[in-house]
């Protein structure tokens, strides 16, 4: 009761700070702050994307694409394209579809797209990316592939990217291989296929669920509810009432991240209970996309859950980005986000960022480039990346992490 209230005494008092400001839930916080250098920030994302971690490497280098006024991301994107490391490639990926309808980005999703050295997952998912768009010859050479192709997981991402370009033959081969349930455990699959429109893999994604291993069930009935609500809602409702609470947790998150209409509303039904763990991270997680009141948000910022207080982080820069959000509203979660770069746990702060380099606000560069050189959960290459945005008026990084 004692953190409730004060919670809402932060919701009061933020309504009246003034805006240079840093304030956390607990009241007025002091940051660490530098005088934002642009030339320090390039700097240290370079040097992050030559780093031998290819976790860090693909973050920068997705950023330098982002931030590049050259076509396609200029010679970053040759860098990313050829990196030996298909991690690298494929956060590439994802810089590129938030570039389109560039076309020099559109040519460098195809070219990943036709290179049988690429992952098949990688692959497919440039072809998500792409759309429905025309191109017969990399269609039939995917199609290809996928027929003369052994090894489940590696057929299943290829039929579906052929299938996705309007192959025929394509999605009677996936539907082939998602009945036998041993696909790929690759999230970014999964969502592609999830949001492929091939509702004639359903039934076959039904009984996938029944003979796949554990930790394959959730992603599997979500990409079934993506392509079909109707039939995928009684897969999806037995893993909410799971007794496993990580696993109703994944589920959640993953239908948050689908983002559909009917996913949201089957979130919106968990959020409207009260009590349990589950409940109560659906109502943060729904912050900010279909309109709950913030203060579920703030709730959460004292919770002793890190997961769950990143999460609210996360919820409230949405709030604050959203352009139906009231300006008392929008600045109070503004600073609360900040505040949150003071968070002991690294998850937040790296949830922080990202918030703030998204909303793009020049205020906050001093305190994001006192993060420069932060490299724990590639904290410092978004801090670099928003400093860099900021002194050109560009919005945040595109793309998303994971």
């Amino acid at each position: 009761m004692r953190d409730r209230c004060l919670i809402f005494g932060v919701v009061a008092c933020l309504s009246g700070c003034a805006a240079s400001g840093a304030v956390g839930p607990r009241g007025p916080i002091e940051l660490a702050t530098r005088v934002p250098d642009v030339a320090v920030a390039r700097a240290y994302l370079e040097r992050s994307a030559d780093s031998e971690d290819p976790t860090l490497r693909a973050e920068a280098l997705a950023h330098l694409i982002a931030l590049d006024g050259a076509p396609a991301g200029g010679s970053w994107a040759a860098r990313t394209a050829w990196d030996p490391e298909d991690w690298v490639r494929r956060r590439g990926v994802r810089a590129w579809a938030a570039r389109l309808p560039e076309p020099e980005s559109l040519a460098q999703l195809k070219v990943i797209a036709g290179r049988e050295s690429v992952s098949p997952t990688t692959r497919c998912v440039a072809v998500a990316a792409m759309g429905s768009i025309s191109a017969p010859q990399l269609r039939d050479a995917l199609a290809a592939e996928a027929e003369r192709g052994t090894e489940p997981g590696d057929v299943a991402p290829l039929a579906l990217a052929a299938a996705i370009l309007g192959h025929s033959g394509a999605a009677e081969r996936l539907i082939e291989v998602v009945r036998t349930g041993e696909l790929p455990l690759e999230p970014d699959f999964l969502s592609a296929l999830g949001a492929s429109g091939r509702v004639e893999v359903v039934p076959a994604l039904a009984e996938a669920v029944e003979q796949a291993e554990e930790m394959l069930q959730v992603p599997l009935a979500v990409a079934a509810f993506g392509l079909d609500p109707v039939e995928g809602r009684a897969l999806l409702e037995k893993t909410l009432r799971s007794s496993d609470e990580e696993r109703r947790l994944d589920a959640l998150d993953a239908l948050v991240d689908l983002g559909t209409a009917p996913a949201l509303r089957l979130v919106g039904r968990v959020a409207q209970g009260s009590g349990s763990e589950n409940q109560r991270a659906a109502r943060v997680a729904l912050i900010g996309r279909v309109g709950l009141s913030g203060a579920l948000a703030y709730e959460a910022m004292v919770d002793g859950d890190r997961t769950l207080r990143a999460r609210a982080v996360a919820a409230l820069a949405r709030v604050a980005a959203h352009p139906s959000t009231i300006q008392r509203d929008r600045v109070s979660a503004h600073r609360v986000v900040l505040g949150a770069l003071a968070d002991p746990d690294v998850m937040v702060v790296r949830a922080a960022v990202e918030g703030l380099v998204r909303l793009g606000d020049p205020v906050d560069t001093p305190a994001l480039a006192a993060l420069i050189g932060t490299d724990v959960d590639r904290v410092g290459i978004w801090a670099a990346s928003g400093v860099i945005a900021g002194s050109k008026g560009l919005p945040g990084a595109n793309g998303r992490s994971d």
